[in-house]
């Protein structure tokens, strides 16, 4: 499994993540783990996650660290994951 880093975004809910803070980017064991977390914050009651937007929700997922510490940053994920229309899981190439 290839491990992915994500910055989750609760919708109109909540203020968007930044790969630029360290404490808003979260480690994943695999891509269908961090969307998995984006499903069960969305439709189940997760401790600190409450009022998530169903329809607005996402995490930008980057296939490495987007953070080095040191200043460099990524601005630009590698995949979006958004809930679909079914409310199946969307992860999307960017």
């Amino acid at each position: 499994m290839m491990k992915a880093w994500a910055v989750f975004n609760g919708g109109v809910n909540y203020s968007p993540g930044s790969p630029h803070e360290l404490r808003d980017i979260e480690e994943f064991r695999s891509i269908a783990a961090a969307g998995d977390a984006l499903h069960a914050r969305v439709h189940d009651w997760v401790p600190g996650f409450g009022n998530v937007d169903r329809e607005t929700a996402s995490m930008h997922v980057w296939l490495a660290c987007p953070n080095d510490g040191a200043g460099d940053v990524q601005e630009y994920p590698d995949r979006v994951i958004t809930i679909g229309p079914r409310d199946g899981i969307r992860i999307e190439r960017v």
